[in-house]
């Protein structure tokens, strides 16, 4: 059984780089 605050830690740290890929694709769009 895992620690439910690492997972919970580790959606989020992946759900934030996921933004930041999101931000920095559509600044690089025309």
């Amino acid at each position: 059984m895992f620690s439910a605050g690492r997972h919970a830690s580790r959606v989020a740290r992946i759900a934030q780089n996921f933004s930041i890929i999101r931000i920095t694709a559509a600044k690089r769009l025309p």
